[in-house]
């Protein structure tokens, strides 16, 4: 890819690798790739994938005790998500967060956000994102906390 100057599809690439590093305990490791991505992404000035650069960056943030980047990184990824119109990262980066108890909305801002998320893709979309996400209103309904 790198011969043909593909470097687009580079930032998906990184977060990949990044999320697998998170899921075998090497935060620090996913943290550093995730910089590399957002490095890639400005040079590139093509950024379709900050959202979730930013909402693995505030997972990796979460695991390594760092909870003012997670914030402004949830917030970031959320407000990029819903700048592009991306509902489906829009709904990952809120659920994330929110299963991390590091999310940075209020709780009924929270509520109407995933609400309208899961109102706009029902019956489109049946994925564990989705199921993520019906769990995660449910914990917001059932009064639980958002911060850990």
């Amino acid at each position: 890819m790198r011969e043909l100057g593909g470097f687009e599809d580079f930032p998906i690439y990184i977060s990949m690798e990044a999320e697998a590093l998170l899921a075998l305990g090497r935060a620090e490791e996913a943290y550093k790739r995730l910089t590399q991505g957002e490095e890639l992404e400005q040079a590139l000035q093509f950024k379709y994938w900050t959202a979730e650069i930013a909402r693995l960056r505030g997972l990796a943030a979460v695991r390594l005790g760092r909870a003012g980047l997670a914030e402004s990184s949830f917030v970031e990824a959320l407000n990029v998500a819903a700048s592009q119109g991306a509902r489906m990262l829009e709904l990952r980066s809120l659920t994330t967060s929110i299963e991390e108890g590091c999310c940075p909305l209020n709780c009924q801002t929270a509520l109407q956000r995933l609400t309208a998320g899961l109102d706009e893709v029902e019956g489109r979309l049946d994925c564990e994102d989705t199921e993520r996400a019906v769990a995660a209103l449910d914990r917001l309904a059932g009064g639980k906390p958002l911060l850990a």
